[in-house]
């Protein structure tokens, strides 16, 4: 099983757990609020980049099927470059919450 494929289903277990605050508290604790944020009025709370509703698990996915940064860019244009770098950076912290 690939590393990502296990951070993949590990984070998936934990999601399961997590609620709206813990997931806050996760954003806030790793210094992912500037990419990264739950509102419970979108996506049920789910974790989306900032001003989006596009998750970060789907960001993953894409890359993980292949998917270049860039090509991920041009299709979803409404998500900042440096939110997708960033989220790339701290690919670790955010994969528990999600």
């Amino acid at each position: 099983m690939s590393r990502n494929l296990k951070l993949i289903n590990m984070s998936q277990e934990i999601s399961k757990e997590m609620n709206l605050r813990q997931r806050r508290d996760h954003i806030k604790k790793n210094g992912l609020q500037s990419i990264i944020w739950v509102d419970k009025d979108r996506m049920s709370g789910y974790p989306c980049f900032r001003g989006t509703r596009v998750t970060p698990d789907v960001f993953f996915g894409y890359l993980d099927s292949g998917t270049t940064l860039e090509e991920f860019a041009a299709s979803f244009h409404w998500v900042p470059l440096e939110f997708l770098k960033e989220a790339l950076r701290l690919r670790e912290k955010i994969m528990p919450m999600l």
